[in-house]
């Protein structure tokens, strides 16, 4: 079994990668002051490196993870939420053998891209081209081949995460995944096809999900549709505020499992 050493202060995404990649022994270092003595010690067969961490800048982890006789032969595959041409550029001129901008490719595009680097499958079935859905309009959606399915929309500013729920649920042929990535996104959507469910973070650039969820309420079309809430807002007054303004369900994303998530929508889902 391969060895993946991931250098990522954010444990959800760990999480992710964890359960996508079960042929794979993992391992984390959250702290950037361990990196570099954890992959001495450990000596994995790949390691995945944020840029954004705190205390030190990813791209001086890995100068010296590039500069340590007992590391600076073991792949690193960048995955970080920026992504500009001088920072893939810098990153390959000190040594990463690829570079992942989060959000950009789905989970399992992720996963492909691992097992190529590792010359070993590490997911425990063939991954799908996640790239394309990713990335379709939402009018390409709703082009469900003459089966009828039902739409879950996430409102989510991490695509990361959101593209994870969506591999997992489009797996099942009767659910379509929409992606909003702020309230007036959402709101948008709504104008146009209301969706079956809404997944909603609390933590939203512009429109707070509150705000977003009181609009849809109080809209005459929309006021009955399902909302869980998903978010790490967790305190008993988000809890009893949100469930207020009413919703369906409230899940803590640090709480809970991917799969039990996407378990939970489906449940809902094919109940209407």
């Amino acid at each position: 079994m391969k060895k993946i050493l991931a250098i990522e202060d954010n444990a959800i995404i760990v999480r992710i990668l964890q359960q996508h990649m079960k042929n794979a022994e993992f391992s984390t270092a959250i702290h950037p002051a361990e990196s570099v003595a954890k992959a001495t010690e450990e000596k994995p067969d790949l390691i995945l490196l944020d840029l954004m961490l705190p205390e030190r800048s990813g791209f001086d982890i890995l100068h010296d993870l590039k500069q340590t006789a007992a590391t600076k032969n073991i792949p690193v595959v960048i995955l970080s939420a920026i992504g500009s041409e001088e920072d893939i550029d810098r990153a390959k001129q000190e040594g990463a053998v690829d570079y992942i901008i989060k959000g950009m490719e789905s989970i399992n595009a992720v996963v492909a891209k691992v097992s190529k680097v590792l010359g070993e499958e590490v997911l425990q079935k063939e991954p799908i081209d996640g790239t394309t859905t990713a990335r379709s309009s939402m009018r390409e959606r709703k082009v469900i081949s003459g089966i009828k399915r039902k739409v879950v929309l996430f409102v989510e500013d991490d695509l990361f995460l959101v593209h994870a729920y969506q591999d997992i649920l489009e797996e099942n042929q009767s659910i379509r995944v929409w992606i909003a990535q702020d309230g007036d996104q959402a709101l948008s959507y709504l104008t146009k096809q209301p969706p079956d469910l809404i997944l909603l973070d609390l933590m939203l650039p512009g429109k707070s999900g509150f705000e977003v969820l009181a609009a849809i309420r109080k809209h005459p079309v929309w006021k009955d549709v399902k909302v869980i809430i998903l978010s790490n807002l967790g305190q008993p007054q988000d809890v009893a505020r949100a469930t207020k303004l009413g919703i369906t369900d409230y899940i803590i994303k640090a709480n809970t499992r991917i799969s039990d998530v996407a378990s939970r929508i489906e449940k809902f889902v094919s109940a209407e």
